[in-house]
């Protein structure tokens, strides 16, 4: 591998992301226009069932965990479900949803913490919501496993092994090289016009577009 080679292709790939930004600042705009079906208000049935699906997580600044709110009456229920309307129907977020409250620990050997942050369980709720959304809407892709319902390291696993095993049946002498990579920090160092973009691709638009680039604009600047 050529470094300099290798610089200058790093160099012509952020140029070339440079100059799309017009073209995907008009691809979300016109997507926040529409009105699919997605754009409906939630339901009490859609909240329950994200409730019932809870984990055991530790609150954030709401200070209530998921079994208070799974165990409240439905008059309050319903008090919930309207605030989770209005920020999706007005794409904004509640204060007390922006705000992270980071524990952190020790890692193994002196090496530094782990930071650990606990969101608001409203907040979660919400996102839960519309992920199923999302989830509906998206078709599955063949080669993403992580963070895909059903799907696990072992699928990933079986999927690489079984292209492996594909490629060197004709030519059974040759070998094949597998690289991997860890990008540190990968999410944050993402582009977020793009995820968008690559949503906005799979013909997701209108309000689930506005919320998840508010909310990721909140996780950018902290």
């Amino acid at each position: 591998m050529n470094p300099k080679v290798e610089a200058n292709r790093l160099a012509d790939h952020f140029t070339a992301l440079k100059q799309q930004l017009p073209l995907r600042q008009s691809n979300l705009a016109a997507a926040k226009q529409k009105n699919p079906d997605t754009n409906r208000l939630f339901t009490f049935h859609e909240l329950e069932t994200v409730l019932r699906r809870h984990r055991k997580t530790a609150a954030g600044e709401d200070s209530f965990t998921y079994t208070f709110y799974v165990k409240a009456p439905r008059s309050f229920k319903k008090r919930i479900l309207y605030l989770f309307d209005q920020s999706w129907t007005e794409g904004k977020l509640p204060k007390q949803w922006k705000t992270t409250i980071v524990i952190l620990i020790a890692k193994p050997g002196g090496k530094g913490h782990h930071p650990i942050s606990l969101l608001s369980t409203l907040s979660k709720t919400t996102e839960r919501m519309i992920l199923a959304r999302l989830q509906w809407k998206t078709p599955k892709m063949k080669n993403i496993f992580g963070f895909v319902k059903d799907r696990s390291t072992l699928d990933a696993i079986i999927h690489l092994a079984t292209k492996i095993k594909d490629r060197k049946r004709p030519q059974r002498s040759k070998s094949v090289f597998v690289a991997f990579m860890d990008l540190d920090k990968a999410f944050e160092r993402a582009d977020h016009l793009s995820m968008l973009d690559s949503l906005i691709s799979l013909s997701i638009s209108g309000r689930i577009i506005t919320w998840t680039n508010r909310k990721i604009k909140v996780m950018i600047q902290g």
